[in-house]
């Protein structure tokens, strides 16, 4: 029994050093990405294509950029992806999500968290925005 203990260590650490680890934690971290996104639309309920959509971070005043290549569907934007956990606080801060567009602006508040340093969570905010 002892010796299975013993095989199964670097089993185990082989499978924590493929996770990643939060830089100021030590936490193995996942290597799925995590991205929020928001929706946007106008009064007619229809996808808004073409909008500028800023995050920016209250406390610090920090423009989040996108590290994502993904392509979105109409009207889905990106607001922030794991390329900014280095920006935000492990116990959350508020970000302010402007819309703008040829059908009108829109801005709302949200809060995200990084639990664990790991990946970026989406505490509290709107899923879609209508542009006015």
């Amino acid at each position: 029994m002892r010796h299975l203990v013993l095989r199964s260590l670097p089993v185990v650490w082989a499978a924590l050093a493929a996770c990643g680890y939060a830089t100021d934690t030590g936490i193995a971290c996942t290597q799925e990405f995590r991205i929020a996104t928001v929706y946007v639309r106008d009064v007619t309920s229809a996808a808004v294509g073409g909008a500028s959509v800023v995050a920016v971070v209250a406390r610090t005043g920090d423009t989040l950029t996108s590290t994502s290549l993904a392509l979105w569907a109409p009207g889905h934007y990106l607001i922030v992806d794991d390329g900014a956990v280095s920006k935000l606080k492990f116990s959350g801060d508020a970000i302010v999500v402007t819309v703008s567009s040829a059908k009108g602006n829109a801005s709302a508040g949200y809060v995200f968290d990084v639990p664990n340093g790991c990946h970026i969570n989406k505490v509290s905010g709107p899923d879609t925005l209508t542009v006015q």
